[in-house]
């Protein structure tokens, strides 16, 4: 009787660990779109216990969701599509315009400001175990109004280099 609680306990155990999230998503928002504009891009802090790959994306308002990153060529600075981001173990990773971010491509809508944009992300833990977590980042316009809301608090953790980023080349 006793081992039969014992493996029923196990076996629960399993499946609370193996439905954990891999990672945590905090303050994802969209940029949003002018009359026209094709592709809009995502933003969010990420972070995984772990360690963990970020390694695509879905939505219902876009064609496409690709990963970028910014790299610099010949002196500049430019955007490029990467197979995955890497989450490090214990972590945080800023998804932001300076850096590596999410791409909604072929927009089906436009994107303007109150909306919510459903996104689901695509992440592979360390093991290659894929799963899913679904969000709903709200749109702003612009990262003055980004740094609006979160003075009001509707925005919170997001680090300053995703509203006010620079590019510094680096010497030598």
């Amino acid at each position: 009787m006793k081992l039969k609680w014992i493996l029923a306990a196990w076996i629960a155990g399993f499946f609370v660990s193996a439905s954990a999230q891999v990672a945590r998503v905090d303050s994802p928002w969209v940029r949003g779109t002018a009359t026209g504009q094709t592709t809009a891009g995502g933003f969010m802090r990420l972070l995984s216990r772990d360690g963990a790959q970020l390694i695509g994306g879905l939505s219902p308002v876009a064609q496409t969701v690709e990963l970028h990153d910014m790299k610099t060529d010949r002196g500049a600075l430019v955007r490029e599509r990467v197979p995955f981001i890497l989450l490090p173990a214990g972590r945080w990773v800023d998804l932001n315009q300076c850096g590596p971010h999410i791409l909604l491509i072929g927009l089906k809508q436009p994107l303007t400001r109150g909306m919510n944009v459903p996104l689901t992300l695509i992440f592979k833990d360390r093991n290659g175990v894929e799963s899913r977590i679904s969000i709903q980042a709200p749109v702003f316009g612009s990262a003055a109004e980004l740094n609006a809301a979160m003075q009001r608090g509707v925005v919170v953790g997001m680090a300053d280099e995703v509203v006010n980023c620079s590019f510094q080349p680096r010497v030598g």
